[in-house]
Order: structure tokens, then C-alpha cells, then sequence
């Protein structure tokens, strides 16, 4: 341990010195026996050529070798090769008369690509360039010649690079300075106008420019012409490579599989016989999505014959395993095409069909595709046209595409924000990629929302392809239902920060959720057409801006987790709001009268020396006031006005002072914002908050509605105040059922006043038929006076498959009761247990949970309702006296029994 430590000290001091002598260095330890597979992955592959390429300068020879054959054995050599081919291909070609000498076509690094490449196929990894050119002539991959040229344009190359980073500190003078040249314009690694007179001057190697210009060229030209043969004749050979039952013989310069066969030794017998397991045909397709290969079009062309035999009975008979298989196909990176010559691979339509060929057959014209054996879903989306007038591709070309951009999105995300991508476990990237899949599969279906409907079609397939998490569902049903909603949030020019509100509140305040919404946004954004894809600037903003905001909260010091800073940062545009909301209250109970009358009269009587301040902002005020007082602008001026007129009140009004303003409205207004979620308040502008604060001001009433309309006057949400009563939430539940409004979220909370009484105040997220009408005041006769039905809970025969999933959860600390104290509404937390329903959606599913509960005389304290596609998710808050019982009576039996009875609307 003691001499490890010297030399760690010794390397410490070593790396220091070349720091001082402006060499950029990286270290790195490891211990022995550790386990290296993490350089597998990513940007840490690129570590692997530095360490093999590498020499002993203190320490054990033995040792060293040691951990480089560890290295070479977890070298993954075509993922490694097509990294570097990547790297090599986005080089770019330097200008004439400027280049990088590292980075640059015909620099440093184009040359370093192609012998890595080679050093990788021959298991030699010298420490020396030189011995590695040797290398290249034994393999005759280079002539003695053109290994001579190469030799001395890295001599001209090396000392070039090595005048540039010692240019500006040590040959940058007053004779430098007299000469022309300017300190600024030496940078490390470029050669410029200014490098070349400096080098001219100070080096003497060359009479004039012209000489140096043409040798320079010269010698970049030789590396860029020798780097592109070696590449080439490196890759000019076929390999081999060999899985459990078969093996693939690989064209690398095409990036191409021309041939399958069985293992070697065994008998050679046709595809259809090698890839009578599925489990073993997506193992050919998990390689291709690792690499990026294609299959040759003739093995394209025998692979068809697997569709006769891969028919639904045999890929169900492997469903379990084939959800494996397809998980780890979906994390691939180049899992987009795999699927496309999965895609590929079909034979022609209505060859199974008799029919068909006489033109009586009234089946769909649908390919059949190797994919849509698996996934017939596909099978509907391919070459689907859908919307023309913003859509470039099919539906099926598009969904790849953006699969594809998930994949480059992952990666922009690790390099630019690598603190949020550390929150991406393996699921969520899996989840990702099979919502970017199937974002827009419910357009098979042209009655329906295609982000609705989608979400039940994706399930489906994958519960046929064997998964069974509802975790999984859930996270892709959430994306596919808000696929668009977040590139709308990002084109909102006004209330940025309620549209960043709005963002978190989708995404349910989970930093997960908002970085998946993100990713799929943009993914099937830059994927629509060729004009998306270059349009991506104001999506990006609006994340960068989400980000920021998040960034802020955490910085702090003061958060634990994401979910901290999420509360913190919508907790504080609460307070906002709120203050806001008292403004505006201000404004629309003063424009009743004159502006002296409302306003400067009051505040003169109240603080004198504020008066004072306020008449400097007399001028602003009073035409603001007259403005809103006239009553003739449009929505978007009615709002842009009442918002200036809000930041000049506050500009010149203490809080105290507005406070004091609307004493009489104080406690009303402080109990709207105890009693109403935050989901309602923080979607509402201050305006809308102070309308229907006033519309809640009779506490005594059993029943109050409000209903919340969009632009376009089409009810979105339900406000709605009841007190405590028998059966009072399967009231609301099928007074709702009755005039189909169907809930898509929704968040209720329980109020307890002083004198006893209880009441429970709901916000419901709707959507209506086209031409329905809601009446506030029916709505809240029938939640009185309209008696629900019984329910057969005693029949044997269930008529509808709930797919119920019921879970009895601990207290999630996030529950509360609105209590009055010493007359103050304030939220109170509160220990609850929650009962979680998952299950998909139908008519009066919210009634028959909420008669569940009353069948076990269970009050719910506090529920939260999310509606993601057709799949539903309900929390239940209730006391923890009342969970043990439903735990102990037989409550999901009762539930499964109340969802599958269809009673009649009376």
C-alpha cells in the first residue's frame, strides 16, 4: 500500500510538471482485478485505444501489459470500429489557408482513426507510431513508399503542432509584434495567416511562404489521402461472427451481413429451420440494433420464408421470453434499424388470400410484414398517410425516424445535461423508446384521438409481446398521450412561467416524467418533416428554461431530491399568484367606480406616504384604468392590460397596504387558495382565480358549480364545493356519468371549518361530447336530489374485464385537510393511507370506485384521479383504521364486482 502510494504521488507530480508545460493530460486509476465493462458504453470507449497505446514511464511493465490484455478482452470491436468510422466520416476538410492541426481532415486525428482501426483487428496495440507503420507494411496495407510519405508528413505535422502550443508564450515577442503578427490569433493546434508568420520567422525552416504552403499542403493532402486508403483496405474483408445457433459473415466496408448460416460443424439447413425459435430470430436483430448493419437484399428476400411458419400460436407460446428479447432489441442503439428491415422483410400482399388475386376479397389490403408478426400493429402503420399537410412521411416511416431521433436526443442529453441524465434508468430509456414507437399507432384508427386511443393499442401490443408492469404502461401512456403537449407549452408567447407550471403539473411533478416528455416531444417533432427538423430552436429554449428554473431551485443548498425543487419552484409562483389575485381582486371590485374612489382615496386614508408614491405612477394608472373601464378589448388585450395594471399597483403598493385594501375579502380569499388544489390554481391566471373566488363565497351552500371553459367557450373543468353528506362522491360521480363528461384528472380535498361542519372542494379536468352544455345550476341539483343505483354485486358472471390492479400503500407524507384556525384556512398535513386503483377506462368507472367505498362506510379524505389514454390511475386517501378494514373484507373483490355491473342511467 505504501509503495502504491509513492507512485500515485509520483504520477501526481509527473502530471503537474506537463501541466506547467501547457500539456493537457487525463488520469486515471484502477485497481487490479476491477471490473472494466463501463468503458463498454459510450463515451467511455474512446478510453480504451489511450490505455492500449500506452507505455510505462514508472512502475511494472508487468502490470501494465496485464491491464492491457484486460482492456483488449472487453474491446467490443464493431461497436469500436463504428465509432470510429462515425468520427472519421464528421471530420471536416480544412480551408486553405487555416486548418486544426488535431482535428481537421489530413490532422492528427484522421490518421490516429484508421490505425486504432487496425490495431483493433490485429490485437496489436504498439506504443510506438512507428512500430504500428511497420505493422501496416507486414500486413501490405501500406507500401515502404507510402509508409516513408506518411512518416514525413507526421514529422512536419508533430512539429508544426508543437510550434502552436508554444507560440503565444514563448516565440510571441517584439519582433513577432514589429513583424505583424497579433497574440490573439495563436491558438494551440490552428495554423492561420498569423501562425505561418510567426513560424516563418522564427523556425527558418522555409525561404518564403510559398515554400511553406505548398510543403504544408503537401503533407495534409498525404494524410488525407493515406488515412482514406488504409481505412478502406482495412475494412475491405469480411468477418465472421458466431452466436448459439448460427453465425453471420459481415461485408465491413458495407456495413452489411451477407450470409447466414448454422454453426460451424453442424449440417447447413435453410432460415427457416435456423430461426424456427423467435427467441433466436430477434437475437440476429438485437446484434443488427447494436451495430447498424444491413442484410443483403437477398437474405432480405430468404428471411421471408420465416413468415409461414412464425405464426400468432408460435410467437405466443414464447411470449414470457419475448418481452426480454424485445427490451433489450428497444435499448440497442441502432434499434431503429432492426425494426425497419424487420419492416422489410414481408411478403406479398395477399399471398395467404385465395381470394384476393380475383378481386373478391373484402379483406384490408395490409402488408405482411416480419415485424408485424410480432407487432400487427405495424402492419396497419405502414405506408398509413395521415395529415399531409405537416406530415412528410407515412405514418410507419415516421415512427422509426423518430425512434432514431430518441436515440440521438439520449445522446445530446447526456453530453449537454449530464446532471439530468443520470436520473434515466434502463426502464425509462426503455419506456422512451416504445412510447416513440407507438406515439402515433392510434392513427389506424381515424375515428379517434390518435393520442388517446393510442395509449390502449400500445398496451395491447405489449401485453402480447409478454410484458406485464403497469409502471411501464403507465410512463408509456403518459408519453404518448402528451407527445405534442409540450412543443404547445414551448410556443405559448405569453405566461411562460404558467406554461413551465403547466409542464411540471403533466409530468406530476416527477423529474423523470419531465425529461421523457421532452425527449418524445422532440424526437416526433424533428422527425415530422424536413422543416421540423430545422425548427427545433423554440423546443429547446423551453426545456433549457425548464431547466434553468429547476437548476435555480436546487442550488439553494437547501432541497434533498428533484421532487423538492419541483415543489419549491411551484410553491413560490403560488405566492405570486395569490398576491396577484388580490390585485386583480382590487381591479375588478374598483372599476365599479373611479379610480380616485377605489384606489388613491383609500390609500391616502391608509398610508399617506405610499399615496405620495402612487401618484407618481398617476399618468399609468389612469390609462390603464380608463382602458380596462371601457370594456372594448379583445381576450389577449384584456389580459395584457390587466397585467400592466398589476405590476404598477405592486410597484407602489407595499403588500401591507393591498392587504388592506381588500380586508373584506381576506379570509375568503385565503380559504379559496387552502381549499382548492394547486393543479387548478397554478393553470389559472390571477383574473380567472379572482372570478371564481368570488363565484365560492357562500360557504352554507350544499352545493356549488363552476365550470372552466377554453378560448373557444367549450367547458375543459369543473369546480365544485359540497358539503359532507352520505354517499356525497358517488353522487358527483354519476351526476358527471349521466351527461358523459368524462374525467381526465381530477384532485379533491377535504375541508373542516370551525363549527364543525365538513365539505370537500373539487377541480375535474373534462372533456365533453362537441355539442354538450353543462349547466352549473342542473349539475348541482342533480347532485343532490338524483339517487344513484344499486349495484349487483351478487352476480357470477362479470360482463367487463376491468383489468384491475388495487394496492394498499403507506403514507406518502403528501396528504393534508383545509382546517380553520382562530378563523385562518390553513392546509394541515395529515397521515394518510392510500388505496391505488390502476385499471382502464369506461363508463362510470369514477361512480362505481367511489360506491365501493361507501358499500365499507369508508369516507375518502382526499383523491387524486390521473386519466392517461384509456389506462386510469386513482389514489384513494383514506384514515388508517378504515384500511385495515377494506384490507380484511374482501374490498377488491366488491371493486371488480362493481366495475363489471352496467346499470342503467335513471
Amino acid at each position: 500500500a505504501g509503495q502504491a502510494e509513492v507512485v500515485r504521488q509520483l504520477v501526481i507530480r509527473i502530471e503537474t510538471l506537463l501541466n506547467a508545460a501547457q500539456v493537457m493530460t487525463a488520469h486515471q486509476y484502477f485497481e487490479i482485478d476491477e471490473d472494466l465493462t463501463r468503458f463498454q458504453q459510450g463515451s467511455m470507449l474512446q478510453t480504451i485505444p489511450s490505455i492500449l497505446e500506452s507505455r510505462v514511464l514508472v512502475g511494472s511493465q508487468r502490470l501494465a501489459e496485464r491491464l492491457k490484455q484486460h482492456f483488449f478482452e472487453i474491446l467490443p470491436y464493431e461497436p469500436y470500429v463504428l465509432e470510429k468510422i462515425n468520427t472519421y466520416l464528421q471530420t471536416e476538410r480544412p480551408q486553405l489557408n487555416q486548418a486544426d492541426l488535431k482535428h481537421d481532415l489530413g490532422g492528427l486525428r484522421s490518421l490516429q482513426i484508421p490505425l486504432w482501426i487496425a490495431a483493433a483487428t490485429f490485437g496489436v496495440f504498439p506504443s510506438y507510431t512507428a512500430e504500428m507503420i511497420a505493422l501496416l507494411i507486414k500486413q501490405r496495407l501500406l507500401s515502404p513508399r507510402q509508409a516513408f510519405k506518411l512518416c514525413q508528413a507526421l514529422e512536419f505535422t508533430y512539429d508544426l503542432r508543437n510550434f502552436t502550443g508554444a507560440a503565444r508564450d514563448h516565440y510571441f515577442d517584439e519582433e513577432a509584434r514589429h513583424s505583424g503578427c497579433r497574440g490573439e490569433d495563436l491558438l494551440p493546434n490552428v495554423i492561420n495567416d498569423n501562425m505561418e508568420r510567426l513560424y516563418l520567422l522564427k523556425k527558418q525552416r522555409f525561404q518564403d511562404v510559398d515554400d511553406f504552403d505548398r510543403y504544408r499542403l503537401q503533407m495534409q493532402d498525404t494524410i488525407q489521402q493515406l488515412s482514406r486508403a488504409l481505412l478502406r483496405n482495412i475494412l475491405e474483408r469480411h468477418v465472421v461472427r458466431t452466436f448459439q445457433t448460427f453465425q453471420v459473415t459481415v461485408y465491413l466496408r458495407q456495413r452489411r451481413i451477407i450470409e447466414i448460416n448454422a454453426l460451424e460443424g453442424m449440417p447447413q439447413v435453410p432460415l427457416s429451420l435456423i430461426f424456427s425459435d423467435p427467441l433466436k430470430l430477434l437475437d440476429l436483430f438485437i446484434y443488427i440494433g447494436k451495430v447498424g448493419y444491413d442484410l443483403s437484399f437477398e437474405l432480405k428476400d430468404e428471411m421471408a420464408d420465416l413468415l409461414q411458419s412464425l405464426t400468432v400460436e408460435v410467437v405466443q407460446s414464447r411470449a414470457p421470453e419475448l418481452s426480454e428479447k424485445f427490451s433489450e432489441l428497444m435499448m440497442t442503439p441502432y434499434v431503429d434499424q432492426a425494426l425497419r428491415i424487420m419492416l422489410e422483410i414481408s411478403d406479398p400482399i395477399g399471398l395467404n388470400d385465395p381470394a384476393f388475386f380475383g378481386g373478391t376479397t373484402t379483406q384490408k389490403y395490409l402488408p405482411d410484414t416480419l415485424l408485424g408478426r410480432f407487432i400487427p400493429e405495424c402492419n396497419q402503420m405502414h405506408f398509413l398517410l395521415r395529415n399531409l399537410s405537416y406530415h412528410q412521411y407515412p405514418v410507419s416511416i415516421h415512427s422509426l425516424n423518430a425512434v432514431q431521433a430518441a436515440e440521438e436526443e439520449l445522446q445530446i442529453l447526456q453530453k449537454q445535461y449530464p446532471e439530468l441524465y443520470q436520473y434515466l434508468q434502463p426502464k425509462h430509456i426503455l419506456a422512451l423508446k416504445w412510447a416513440v414507437l407507438f406515439h402515433d399507432v392510434g392513427k389506424i384508427d381515424p375515428r379517434t384521438r390518435h393520442q388517446i386511443s393510442g395509449t390502449s393499442i400500445a398496451v395491447r401490443a405489449l401485453e402480447r409481446l409478454g410484458y406485464a408492469d403497469p409502471e411501464l404502461f403507465g410512463s408509456i401512456s403518459l408519453m404518448i398521450a402528451h407527445h405534442m403537449t409540450v412543443v404547445g407549452l414551448s410556443k405559448t408567447s405569453a405566461y411562460f412561467d404558467q406554461a413551465i407550471q403547466q409542464f411540471f403539473e403533466i409530468a406530476n411533478r416527477d423529474l423523470v416524467n419531465v425529461i421523457l416528455l421532452f425527449l418524445v416531444n422532440i424526437s416526433d417533432y424533428r422527425s415530422v418533416s424536413d422543416v421540423t427538423a430545422k425548427d427545433t430552436r423554440t423546443l429547446r429554449t423551453f426545456f433549457e428554461e425548464t431547466y434553468r428554473v429547476y437548476a435555480e431551485m436546487r442550488s439553494s443548498g437547501q432541497l434533498n431530491d428533484a421532487m423538492d425543487a419541483i415543489n419549491s419552484y411551484l410553491d413560490r409562483k403560488k405566492q405570486d399568484l395569490e398576491f396577484d389575485t388580490r390585485v386583480n381582486l382590487l381591479i375588478q371590485q374598483g372599476l365599479q367606480n373611479s379610480i380616485e374612489d377605489a384606489l388613491y382615496t383609500p390609500v391616502a386614508k391608509i398610508q399617506p406616504q405610499e399615496y405620495e408614491r402612487l401618484q407618481k405612477g398617476h399618468e399609468e394608472l389612469e390609462q390603464h384604468w380608463r382602458l380596462l373601464k371601457m370594456g372594448s378589448l379583445d381576450e389577449k388585450g384584456l389580459s395584457q392590460t390587466t397585467e400592466k395594471l398589476i405590476r404598477t399597483i405592486r410597484q407602489y403598493l407595499s403588500p401591507d397596504t393591498i392587504n388592506a385594501l381588500i380586508n373584506p375579502y381576506q379570509r375568503q380569499l385565503e380559504w379559496f387558495f387552502a381549499a382548492f388544489p394547486n393543479r387548478f390554481l397554478l393553470s389559472s391566471s390571477s383574473a380567472i382565480l379572482a372570478q371564481q373566488m368570488m363565484r365560492f363565497g357562500n360557504w352554507s351552500s350544499e352545493a356549488t358549480v363552476s365550470v372552466l371553459t377554453n378560448p373557444r367557450g367549450r367547458p375543459v373543468g369543473l369546480l365544485v364545493y359540497v358539503q359532507e353528506a352520505p354517499q356525497i362522491h358517488s353522487r358527483i360521480a354519476y351526476a358527471l356519468s349521466r351527461r358523459q363528461i368524462n374525467i381526465e384528472g381530477a384532485k379533491m380535498n377535504r375541508i373542516c371549518f370551525a363549527d364543525g361542519r365538513s365539505a370537500y372542494c373539487y377541480y375535474l379536468q373534462i372533456t365533453v361530447r362537441s355539442s354538450a352544455m353543462i349547466f352549473p345550476r342542473e349539475l348541482e341539483h342533480s347532485i343532490l336530489y338524483d339517487s344513484p343505483p344499486q349495484l349487483d354485486l351478487d352476480q357470477q358472471h362479470f360482463l367487463h374485464n376491468p383489468r384491475l390492479q388495487l394496492e394498499f400503500l403507506e403514507d406518502d407524507e403528501k396528504g393534508y385537510v383545509v382546517k380553520e384556525i382562530d378563523g385562518h384556512f390553513v392546509r394541515m398535513a395529515q397521515s394518510y393511507l392510500r388505496v391505488k386503483l390502476t385499471l382502464e377506462d369506461a363508463p362510470l368507472i369514477f361512480y362505481k370506485l367511489a360506491n365501493s367505498f361507501d358499500c365499507f362506510e369508508v369516507s375518502v379524505q382526499q383523491s387524486l384521479i390521473t386519466t392517461t389514454g384509456f389506462q386510469v390511475n386513482d389514489y384513494f386517501y383514506i384514515l388508517p383504521q378504515d384500511l385495515e378494514r377494506l384490507r380484511s373484507s374482501g374490498f377488491e373483490e366488491v371493486v371488480k364486482r362493481s366495475l363489471s355491473d352496467p346499470p342503467s342511467h335513471n
